[in-house]
């Protein structure tokens, strides 16, 4: 009788080890997919979606560190952990702009990117944004190079 409770027993933590790893890896799964790079095509200007991408994301703490393309926004380093999200822009031959934007610069612990929702909650923030100004926008997400 002692050996099969002991079996049951085992099987039970064996169970919820199981369930513990899967939950982990379906909450980093859910986190690298809010934060995976989009892209996007339209017809506001450039100028327009730069200064949309850094009303959006560059506030509360964060500058912009680099004005180029691509246009790199970064924490402060007083948040603990130092994470940059890029815009790149390019301009087809139909005069139409091609939007990548994405994080560049994140930190990862046992494969959970950390403050991953203040990631997506600023692509969110600038994704509405540009909704806002052409509404026929179709954002599609790409791999999360990296993590």
């Amino acid at each position: 009788m002692g050996a099969g409770i002991t079996l049951g027993v085992t099987i039970v933590y064996g169970l919820i080890v199981a369930a513990i790893v899967a939950v982990m890896w379906a909450y980093a799964t859910w986190l690298k997919r809010g934060m995976s790079p989009r892209t996007f095509t339209t017809a506001v200007a450039g100028d327009t979606i730069r200064r949309a991408f850094v009303d959006r994301i560059a506030r509360a703490s964060w500058k912009v560190v680099d004005d180029g393309n691509p246009l790199v926004v970064q924490s402060s380093l007083v948040t603990g952990i130092r994470q940059q999200l890029a815009l790149r822009i390019t301009t087809s031959e139909d005069g139409r702009q091609r939007v990548w934007f994405g994080p560049q610069r994140w930190v990862t612990s046992g494969g959970i990117p950390k403050k991953a929702h203040t990631l997506r909650l600023r692509m969110n923030a600038f994704e509405d944004a540009m909704r806002a100004l052409d509404p026929s926008i179709d954002v599609q997400r790409g791999p999360l190079k990296g993590a």
